[in-house]
């Protein structure tokens, strides 16, 4: 399963603010704005309002401090005198009985309403525990995937890349594939879709069901998947195409060619809040040595067979790895790159652009080494 820059799976650390020099004037933005977004710095938290204005408010972590974290749940983990502490958001859940030093071999990390699951060290063994009870290993080279709404366990194996379900406790209920080569945990759904033999397959704990194929979509056999709560995206080098559940062509572009081998999609891909769309972006000339090139917001929507570019941001790359993000307000986007730049997009092509880049990259604390900026964005919920 490939990983993009925003990391599913790698958590994040959550370190304490940068000292020194977090003060100066704050660059006002353009107006017009549909909605505010928010900055996080090294220094803080930033708002930007419709009218343009940013305002400064300390920086509250969305985890304790010293947690490593999972942007895509909240899911967070830290040591304690030796043992093992997680949570999620800023919410103490358990604390293991025995001792897992160092933390930072933690692997994956899942939580269910009622137990959790992780992955520890470099062999890779599975412990479950109830949140009320201490932990137990049941596997070795097995790591955790996610719950299903019956509270099961998905979990991945090395040995021939099975995929298995757990009860709770960490018995096996049973092996799901074999030989997979693509998965994909359907947070929203608590599902697991996943590709095996060139067919496309979906299973919420019971026996799964085939509802598509890789070679009748153009794709090849080992395509990447993106669930997107009622679509399903599957691309590879060439191509995307996205899927209803019931497994008809929501819509299906081809790829341009690639001008270097490190160019193709950058970003998650993304649905939008009606399920009409679907936004990703592709760069152009990145070699991951600090090239300049461009990076494109596309869209696919319903019925399409050929994505619409609807912005061209032109950029120097940052060194080694880098991204894109995408969020949806309504039909506007909120593009952000690794290198700072945030764009607000009007979903509608041709219509108004809002370029945050100049005031995002004068913010204290926002810059960071080999071409990265030290800053994330987002819609801002209040």
């Amino acid at each position: 399963m490939a990983l993009l820059a925003v990391g599913l799976w790698a958590p994040f650390a959550s370190g304490a603010p940068a000292a020194g020099r977090c003060g100066g004037r704050l660059l006002r933005a353009p107006a017009g704005l549909p909605a505010p977004v928010a900055m996080t710095t090294e220094c803080g938290r930033f708002r930007i309002g419709r009218d343009g204005r940013v305002t400064h408010s300390p920086k509250r972590l969305p985890v304790p401090r010293g947690a490593s974290w999972y942007p895509a749940d909240g899911a967070w983990y830290r040591p304690e005198n030796g043992h093992l502490v997680i949570g999620r958001w800023r919410q103490r859940l358990w604390r293991s009985q025995g001792r897992f030093t160092p933390a930072y071999d933690v692997g994956a990390l899942t939580l269910g309403p009622h137990a959790l699951a992780f992955s520890y060290g470099n062999s890779t063994r599975l412990y479950v525990a109830d949140l009320d009870s201490a932990e137990h290993e049941v596997a070795d080279g097995e790591y955790p995937l996610g719950w299903t709404r019956a509270g099961d366990l998905f979990t991945r194996a090395d040995r021939r890349g099975e995929l298995r379900l757990r009860h709770a406790a960490g018995g096996l209920a049973g092996t799901l594939a074999t030989r997979v080569s693509d998965y994909a945990f359907d947070r929203a759904n608590a599902e697991l879709d996943f590709v095996e033999s060139g067919r496309v397959l979906r299973t919420d704990g019971s026996a799964p069901v085939a509802f598509a194929h890789v070679g009748r979509l153009g794709l090849s056999r080992r395509p990447e998947l993106d669930p997107l709560g009622r679509l399903l995206a599957l691309r590879d080098r060439r191509r995307i195409v996205v899927l209803r559940r019931d497994g008809s062509v929501f819509a299906s572009t081809e790829l341009p060619r690639r001008r270097s081998r490190v160019d193709g999609v950058s970003s998650p891909l993304v649905a939008s809040p009606d399920g009409r769309s679907v936004a990703f972006t592709l760069t152009r000339g990145n070699t991951a040595y600090g090239s300049r090139g461009s990076e494109m917001v596309y869209l696919l929507r319903t019925g399409m067979r050929q994505a619409m570019r609807l912005h061209t941001e032109r950029m120097r790359f940052a060194v080694c790895e880098r991204g894109a993000d995408l969020a949806w307000h309504g039909r506007w986007l909120l593009y952000s790159a690794s290198e700072g730049n945030v764009v607000v997009l009007d979903g509608r092509a041709g219509r108004r652009t809002l370029d945050l880049t100049r005031t995002v990259l004068s913010l204290p604390g926002s810059h960071g080494g080999e071409g990265h900026a030290n800053v994330t964005a987002s819609w801002a919920r209040y």
